[in-house]
């Protein structure tokens, strides 16, 4: 088969959007208080409302944010002990689109992005007689581009490193409901904060796509390694660089439905994800792998206006994203080649 006519497969690893709520639980959950309402310096407070492991959780957080992720989603993580479960809501985008080259086997493959995310996580400090209720709200917005190619190393079988980069923004505001328990300090000062982050990817995925009579297979291996550092940062608290490791594995099942709509043929399929967490230590996320299962509706696009950057469909897909402590849906727009 020759490369011009056999079809080509992206990846979109949505599993790892799900981590971003584990990691906001760890930036927002607080160690026990020591101390009462009005008595915390600047420095305890810092420790309970961003954590003693800040910057280790956000090296995790941006890179779970900008790298491949899952349009959609609503996700929960149960942190145990008595703590208000956590919730993420996530709106992200990208294409990969890929371009001929002169040469038989390569292809030139472009990476864009964009994302936003937002999350409202209930912490408590104790006033030493009850709890008092910070409603703490983050927001990351993110964009991401670069450059790859796909060599065709076996029949059926492509190759695809790709070197991309990122820049995010990272916000934090909480309504302390009128208490303000840190002498010496606004709420300005340690609640509200925010820091700029740049980001480094380098990836490569092997993906296998072959038509099996009417049946389509794909399965897909992938590794990405990242390099972040933080700039511009409101707090020193919250400066940090790191790096991040992401493995990721996909199969997929689809073929025609027997239906049109509006004259495109209109095609079904089935996936299961895996995402795995390199390094990590297992209390900043609370989990180290995330498993996704869905399905989805896809129409076939490739004929023009839309034959652009080798683009095969437009679909719709749903899952469910499970991982210990944390579950989740997901309802997003998928673009495959």
């Amino acid at each position: 088969m020759s490369r011009s006519n056999r079809p080509s497969a992206q990846h979109r690893t949505g599993a790892c959007a799900a981590c971003l709520l584990s990691v906001l639980a760890l930036l927002l959950t607080p160690a026990p208080a020591l101390a009462q309402a009005g008595t915390l310096s600047v420095q305890e407070g810092e420790d309970i409302l961003v954590g003693s492991d800040a910057k280790e959780a956000l090296i995790a957080f941006t890179n779970f944010v900008i790298g491949p992720g899952i349009p959609g989603t609503r996700l929960a993580v149960n942190r145990g002990g008595g703590r208000a479960d956590e919730r993420l809501s996530i709106l992200k985008g990208s294409l990969q689109p890929e371009f001929d080259l002169p040469s038989e086997r390569w292809r030139l493959r472009l990476d864009g992005g964009l994302g936003y995310v937002a999350a409202t996580t209930p912490i408590d400090i104790s006033n030493g007689t009850e709890p008092v209720r910070f409603d703490t709200e983050r927001q990351l917005l993110s964009g991401r581009i670069g450059a790859g190619g796909s060599y065709l190393w076996f029949e059926h079988v492509d190759v695809r490193p790709m070197l991309s980069v990122a820049v995010s923004q990272i916000k934090s505001t909480a309504d302390t409901n009128g208490v303000i328990p840190f002498a010496r300090a606004s709420q300005a000062d340690i609640i509200d904060w925010r820091v700029n982050v740049a980001s480094l990817f380098g990836s490569l995925e092997i993906d296998y796509d072959q038509f099996w009579g009417d049946t389509r297979w794909e399965v897909i291996g992938t590794y990405s390694h990242g390099y972040h550092r933080s700039y511009n940062a409101s707090r020193g608290v919250i400066e940090f660089s790191g790096h991040t490791d992401t493995i990721g594995a996909l199969i997929r099942r689809s073929a025609h439905t027997g239906a049109d709509l509006f004259s495109i043929p209109l095609d079904w399929n089935v996936f299961a994800s895996y995402t795995g967490f390199i390094g990590l230590d297992p209390d900043v996320l609370g989990f180290n792998s995330l498993l996704s299962v869905g399905a989805g509706l896809d129409l076939r696009v490739r004929k023009r206006p839309f034959d652009i950057g080798n683009l095969r469909s437009v679909g719709l897909n749903f899952s469910a994203v499970l991982g210990e402590n944390v579950a989740g849906g997901t309802l997003g727009i998928s673009f495959r080649n």
